[in-house]
C-alpha cells in the first residue's frame, strides 16, 4: 500500500491553519507546551491532511475546525491533569487517533493501546505511529468491542480508559470501568452524579460550544 507523503508546511496563512488554532486553544486553556510537544501536534495535524487527500477520514471543513477536533480534548485533559500518574491508557473506537495520539505527543512516558475495527482507520493509525516514531509505546488492536461483552483479557489492565463518540455515556462508563481504574467520558453535558465522579468544563474556541470531560473511578 502506498502511503501519502508528509509535507512540511503546517503554518498556512491567517486563522485557518493548525498553528493558529493550536495556539488559540493553548491560550484559551491557559496551558504551556514545550516546542517539541507543539511540533509533534502540528505534525500529526499535517499527517491527517496528507492522508485526507487520499481518503476521507475526518470531519471539519477547515484546518481550524479539524484542529479543534484533533487537539482540544487532549489539551483539556492536560490542563486538568486527568491522567495523573497513569502509565497506561486504552482508547476504544480510536478512529483517526484523537485524542490519544495527541496525548502521546504530550506525554512521552505513557503506553497507549488504540482499539479500532475499521481497516482504513487502522492503516492510518499505524501510519501515524510510524511517522511520529511512537512504535515503542503506542499500539493498535484491530478489533471491535461488544458493549454487552467487553473483552475478558482486558479487565483491569489499564490506568485510564477513554472513548469518544463510540458508545453512549452509560455504556462507556460500564465498559471503561471493566478495563481501567479511571474512565474518561466526553460529552456536551456532565455525567449524572455518581460516586467517585468529577466533571471538567471547557469550550470550543471557534464556536463557544461547551464540552465536558467526566472522570469516573472504578473504586
Amino acid at each position: 500500500m502506498a502511503f501519502p507523503k508528509h509535507t512540511s508546511d503546517t503554518e498556512g496563512q491567517g486563522k485557518d491553519n493548525y498553528a493558529y488554532s493550536l495556539d488559540e486553544q493553548i491560550e484559551r486553556l491557559d496551558i504551556r507546551l514545550s516546542s517539541l510537544q507543539r511540533q509533534r501536534l502540528l505534525k500529526f495535524g499535517q499527517l491527517c491532511d496528507d492522508w485526507s487527500e487520499h481518503t476521507s477520514l475526518f470531519a471539519g471543513n477547515s484546518q481550524r475546525a479539524r484542529a479543534e477536533i484533533l487537539f482540544l480534548d487532549a489539551l483539556a485533559i492536560s490542563k486538568h491533569q486527568l491522567l495523573g500518574k497513569a502509565q497506561s491508557l486504552v482508547d476504544v473506537g480510536a478512529g483517526g487517533g484523537a485524542p490519544s495520539i495527541p496525548l502521546a505527543c504530550l506525554y512521552p512516558d505513557i503506553d497507549i493501546l488504540l482499539v479500532e475495527p475499521r481497516r482504513k482507520r487502522v492503516a492510518f493509525l499505524r501510519f501515524c505511529i510510524g511517522a511520529l516514531e511512537f512504535a515503542a509505546r503506542v499500539r493498535v488492536m484491530d478489533i471491535g468491542i461488544d458493549p454487552k461483552h467487553p473483552l475478558k483479557h482486558m479487565e483491569g489492565r489499564f490506568d485510564v480508559a477513554l472513548s469518544r463518540a463510540t458508545f453512549s455515556p452509560e455504556q462507556w462508563q460500564r465498559i471503561g470501568k471493566h478495563m481501567a481504574t479511571r474512565t474518561l467520558v466526553f460529552g456536551t453535558q456532565p455525567v449524572a452524579s455518581v460516586p467517585s465522579t468529577n466533571s471538567y468544563r471547557y469550550d470550543v474556541p471557534s464556536t463557544g460550544a461547551i464540552r465536558y470531560i467526566t472522570t469516573v473511578s472504578s473504586d
